[in-house]
């Protein structure tokens, strides 16, 4: 039977698969601004551009400056879309910064057998992370303002360099376009990192509020094909509360922490109503007395003796945080529920019959492949019922 920390342990690895999958929204919100970007610029380089080469060649004054002003008006279209941007990802990310220590104190509720009062961190104190917790080293706010910079920067290149070499206008609308599927790449590592970043802060601020019975954090990594060298060889490790390095080690990087409930810190906090009535079947029978109810009609002088063989169960029941588990592992042991949702159906019923591995589903960012990507790579599953 697992113990209480195997099945919070468990649950919150759950949880951050989910928090990737969400981190999904915040890169679609950057990826639809700058879809409606590319809409805009396509109508008004159609329009525009047809104009100033109306005459041939762009040699005389009149069309350079033309062309300038159409440089200068691109600007503006493509810096739009990130004014409105910052205040977007940041509400997306203060949700996951409050709703993820609630989550945890419910998780520590639900699976300890003792009664606890868990401390919660201030909402306003979770806000705050996403302002201060560095991603990549660097504030939120400056994240997001590079990467308008580079994206801004890197169209207006491709625009200058088709417009030098006379490219007709489908021609240009594709280089923009490769330069625009470059930054949707970008947006989906920046969402990822950012959400992975709040997500182990808010968890960070929840641990120090409640180190009276935490034992120890965990540095826990999805350990599959796409696990980085620096991320599997942290995996397990283990730390005190306020020591030692936090997730996310660099872009894109899917770890987390878990924390090791100590039995022993747990004291003589007042056993749950149902760990109380199966452990008092268990005393009755290992004792040789008639089983009871409650702890007031044990016969006399069983009491203490009791309390004493409850305390060592509870340590055993709370257990320890296994050191590591791969992701395979952790995902076959899972609901065809949750496995469809994290593979897709299709997908996943190759994986339940074990006809594909992890490693034949995800990229080295961690992205599940298409399916189409996949039968290019595996088209053996082709002819699989």
């Amino acid at each position: 039977m697992a113990t209480a920390n195997e099945k919070i342990r468990d649950a919150l690895i759950k949880r951050q698969v989910q928090m990737i999958k969400r981190s999904g929204k915040a890169s679609a919100a950057i990826i639809a601004e700058l879809e409606g970007a590319y809409k805009e610029l396509r109508r008004r380089i159609d329009k525009k551009l047809a104009v100033i080469r109306r005459s041939g060649e762009i040699t005389n004054a009149t069309q350079i400056k033309q062309l300038l002003a159409l440089e200068e008006e691109i600007r503006g279209i493509l810096e739009k879309p990130f004014r409105n941007l910052s205040k977007t990802v940041r509400k997306l990310l203060e949700e996951e910064a409050v709703s993820d220590p609630r989550f945890i104190r419910d998780i520590w509720k639900d699976k300890l057998p003792v009664v606890v009062s868990f401390g919660l961190p201030s909402p306003k104190q979770l806000r705050e992370i996403v302002n201060h917790q560095p991603i990549d080293g660097t504030p939120l706010a400056d994240v997001l303002e590079k990467f308008e910079a580079d994206t801004v920067d890197r169209i207006m290149a491709e625009m200058r360099r088709g417009l030098v070499l006379g490219e007709s206008i489908p021609n240009l609308m594709r280089r923009l376009r490769n330069s625009l599927n470059i930054s949707k790449r970008a947006a989906e590592a920046i969402a990822r990192t950012a959400a992975n970043a709040i997500s182990n802060g808010a968890r960070q601020r929840m641990f120090e509020e409640n180190k009276d019975v935490i034992a120890k954090v965990i540095w826990v990594a999805t350990l599959d094909d796409a696990t980085c060298p620096r991320c599997g060889a942290l995996d397990g490790k283990r730390y005190d509360v306020d020591k030692g390095p936090r997730p996310p080690a660099h872009r894109n990087c899917r770890c987390t922490m878990v924390a090791s409930i100590d039995g022993d810190l747990l004291g003589r906090r007042p056993l749950k109503r149902s760990t109380q009535v199966d452990l008092l079947r268990e005393y009755a029978d290992q004792a040789g007395i008639k089983r009871v109810r409650s702890r007031a009609s044990l016969p006399r002088g069983h009491k203490g003796a009791f309390d004493k063989f409850a305390r060592k169960r509870v340590r055993e029941l709370t257990g320890k945080t296994p050191a590591t588990v791969t992701f395979d592992d952790f995902l076959r042991e899972q609901s065809e529920a949750f496995q469809d949702k994290v593979l897709r159906r299709e997908v996943a019923n190759w994986y339940r019959k074990r006809q594909v591995d992890l490693e034949d589903l995800f990229d080295d960012n961690g992205n599940i492949y298409s399916i189409d990507e996949i039968l290019r790579r595996r088209p053996d599953l082709r002819a699989s019922p």
